[in-house]
């Protein structure tokens, strides 16, 4: 989610050389359409380093999916191995004062149901 241009492309190329499959956030069904919390078709989202109320962010909230920094990927691609996305989670206490909530607490209270 919101990245954009030739880092997109080198980030989705990294995630591919990694062994990992990509996901259109435009094909993803609205939360609240999905028959279970836990349909969603990933298990990983990524954004910049500030937090964007988008379908696929949303979707991975109420799906228990962590919302992951770029840094992620990067690390991951320099290990040659998927990284532990838990030391990885998008922090942004901007977006965080503005929409009263804690992307962490979140992942960790979704992730558990």
């Amino acid at each position: 989610g919101n990245i954009e241009g030739e880092v997109r492309r080198e980030l989705e190329d990294k995630v591919l050389e990694l062994g990992g499959r990509l996901t259109d956030p435009a094909s993803l069904r609205p939360p609240h359409a999905a028959r279970s919390p836990r349909e969603a078709p990933f298990t990983h989202f990524v954004q910049s380093s500030d937090f964007k109320r988008t379908r696929g962010a949303l979707t991975a909230l109420a799906s228990g999916r962590p919302i992951l920094s770029t840094d992620w990927i990067t690390a991951s691609h320099r290990a040659d191995m998927f990284l532990d996305p838990c030391k990885h989670l998008l922090i942004d206490h901007t977006a965080e004062a503005k929409f009263k909530f804690n992307l962490k607490e979140a992942y960790n209270m979704t992730s558990q149901q």
